[in-house]
């Protein structure tokens, strides 16, 4: 077997039953064993197995190559179908109800959504039919529907099949037994090439985006357009003498990097260089919110666009399932099932990729590298590759980021794993500025750097925030002068903050206004600021539904952190200043607050303070047209809300250049 979970129907049937459930239950639970498993989950499993044992021995040899794949996760996916079984020509997606109580349109909802994502986005869907298909204990009242294969985008949920275990069988029976000479837990192949149907579907949808999210960043700039075309030299470049780089793009909040690797991945067609298809990059990014907003906006805006002109019978679903196709999330880059067909990836947020020590952490499995050497590892057997990375600065904000430093060492130890050494296969990085301490591998080269600010009206905002967080206020407040036609404002009272807001920001037209805070501003909820952790923040809604929804961020309900704001932004908002930041003896202090103690301790690992000082600089950074920042003016029996230290910080914000909000 290539891993514990696969094995062909051949094996199965030769196992004693107890030795097969027993066993691959094991296997399943030490797999997963880095998540909570409940007993639910593994009596699941059992009765999953049990029933493949048994449809197993009802049937004979020429069944036996059809491979079984348990909790399969295609590349860039979260979601596992519970089990894969795939023939010669067919791919049979299925989704166990295994309790007595389930609902049957949510099952076939599961099961149509995991068939779609091998349908959409792997080679082998390509090439094989794939069919959605529910199995549960009972037999279904009524006549039982057959599985069918998927066809294009109209699919309903009503038509995927749902069988009783004791049909199972017979369903496998009618696969196409695989030849010989095919070995379906073979996975080698099945690398990530969305179908030509959903790459031009992409096309067409971004054409179409009408959301003010995705507009604003895709405003005409002559330096992005330079960009772009500078980019399209590289990929040139590298296709044409088998190269293998790695491209930096930099530039601080705001300049439109994320857009830059939106229009080279969809909204530009490199392909049109070329007639071979490896050559249409894929965008993948590490920032959660980011992902979800765009895949919303990019699905919203098409239908909206297509309205009831629409040649395809289109649903929401089906827009925001091809969606999910082209902006992909890096959820299970470093899934052994990880490939991908086009020798071109942009690397979204990529100072945050995860070190190795992160990585084994979070996957609990020591033999796990840092993600940019399990990316560049991957990539280094294709004849050429070229891995863009859109780099923001200063924008490192949660452990296991280390920045640029973790892509260098992965070149370094990529490239002294290349057998046989090769320097058409060794990778090099280009950046735009080169420190004398960077590695040999690293070159020069100016124009990767995005320098021009796209906000309509904070052209030196950034410069302000940089100068406010090194503690220069002096130079903050001369900085501030030459940018005073952007609103910045500091207040005491938070009604007063959201009442600017609301009488400020036209919703009509689509504007938008929220509340962000650090993650780390936990006594802000005395006030009742609710920062929402950034697993359970919806920011598709958040960042375009609109009041009287309550999680819109308009509606002042719900705060975002750092990590749920990084990367997106508003028109105006409101920084809400808590105590984990507060300034002494003319620099800034960071803090964790001790809630048994119910006070704070200052931070003395430097890393874990910088992570403070960035989480503040993303927040001053998500504005377009204007900012308040409201410091709480404390509680007098309360050492947590202290009030002298709040009263410094609103009194080196108004040095630095803002104004006292009217009340």
């Amino acid at each position: 077997m290539s891993s514990p979970l696969n094995i062909t129907l051949g094996e199965v049937r030769r196992l004693a039953r107890s030795e097969f459930v027993e066993g691959m239950t094991k296997s399943l639970a030490t797999e997963f064993s880095r998540f909570p498993i409940s007993p639910d989950q593994i009596y699941a499993w059992r009765i999953l197995c049990t029933w493949l044992h048994e449809a197993a021995t009802q049937l004979d040899a020429t069944s036996d190559s059809i491979g079984c794949f348990f909790e399969f996760s295609p590349p860039f996916k979260s979601d596992r179908s519970d089990l894969l079984l795939v023939s010669e020509s067919e791919i049979l997606v299925v989704e166990a109800k295994t309790g007595s109580a389930h609902s049957k349109r949510a099952a076939q909802k599961q099961a149509l959504r995991y068939a779609y994502q091998i349908y959409n986005a792997l080679e082998v869907g390509v090439h094989r039919k794939v069919l959605p298909l529910v199995i549960q204990e009972k037999p279904l009242r009524g006549s039982t529907t057959r599985p069918t294969p998927i066809t294009d985008h109209s699919y309903p949920e009503a038509a995927v099949a749902v069988i009783s275990k004791q049909l199972l069988a017979s369903e496998i029976q009618k696969m196409t037994p695989p030849n010989r000479d095919i070995d379906t837990l073979d996975t080698s192949a099945w690398v990530h090439q969305p179908r030509g149907s959903v790459v031009a579907f992409a096309r067409e949808m971004f054409g179409n985006i009408r959301d003010r999210h995705v507009l604003t960043a895709l405003a005409n700039s002559e330096e992005i357009d330079r960009l772009v075309v500078r980019l399209h030299e590289i990929i040139s470049a590298a296709r044409k003498n088998s190269e293998h780089r790695v491209v930096a793009i930099t530039g601080r909040p705001g300049s439109g990097k994320t857009l830059v690797g939106l229009r080279l991945a969809h909204l530009t067609s490199i392909d049109t260089h070329s007639s071979v298809t490896d050559v249409t990059p894929v965008f993948i990014s590490g920032n959660g919110p980011l992902v979800e907003v765009l895949r919303e906006a990019i699905a919203r805006s098409y239908l909206e666009s297509v309205g009831k002109s629409a040649s395809t019978v289109l649903t929401k679903r089906h827009a925001v399932a091809t969606a999910e196709e082209i902006i992909l999330s890096v959820g299970s880059l470093d899934s052994e099932n990880f490939r991908v067909g086009s020798s071109v990836v942009v690397f979204d947020e990529a100072q945050r990729a995860w070190t190795a020590a992160h990585l084994q952490r979070k996957r609990g499995n020591k033999n796990f590298k840092s993600q940019p050497y399990e990316i560049l590892k991957k990539m280094s057997d294709k004849p050429w590759a070229v891995v863009i990375c859109l780099v923001g600065t200063g924008q490192h904000i949660n452990n296991g980021e280390e920045g640029m430093n973790t892509w260098y060492e992965a070149i370094e130890s990529t490239n002294l794993e290349s057998r046989p050494p090769s320097s058409q296969r060794r990778w090099r990085i280009s950046v735009a500025n080169k420190e004398d301490s960077d590695p040999p591998n690293v070159e020069q080269v100016p124009d990767l750097e995005l320098s021009i600010d796209m906000r309509a009206k904070s052209t030196r905002l950034n410069e302000w925030v940089n100068l406010l967080l090194d503690h220069q206020t002096e130079a903050a407040r001369g900085c501030r002068e030459d940018f005073g036609e952007y609103p910045l404002y500091v207040t005491r009272r938070l009604q007063s903050a959201t009442e600017w807001l609301k009488t400020n920001t036209r919703l009509r037209y689509g504007e938008t206004a929220g509340l962000i805070a650090s993650s780390g501003s936990e006594r802000l909820t005395p006030y009742g600021i609710r920062v929402v952790d950034v697993r359970d923040f919806r920011a598709a809604n958040w960042y375009l539904a609109q009041p009287p929804h309550l999680d819109a961020c308009s509606s002042f309900d719900i705060t975002a952190s750092e990590f749920g704001s990084q990367g997106l932004e508003l028109d105006r908002v409101c920084v809400c200043w808590s105590w984990d930041l507060v300034s002494a003896e003319n620099r800034w202090i960071s803090r964790r607050l001790d809630r048994a103690k119910g006070n704070w301790n200052q931070n003395t690992n430097p890393q874990t303070a910088e992570h403070t000082l960035n989480a503040y600089r993303v927040l001053l950074t998500r504005s377009r047209m204007g900012m308040v920042i409201w410091v709480p003016e404390g509680e007098s029996r309360d050492p947590s809300r202290d009030i002298a230290e709040a009263d410094t910080v609103a009194e080196v914000l108004l040095d630095a250049g803002c104004v006292l909000l009217p009340s």
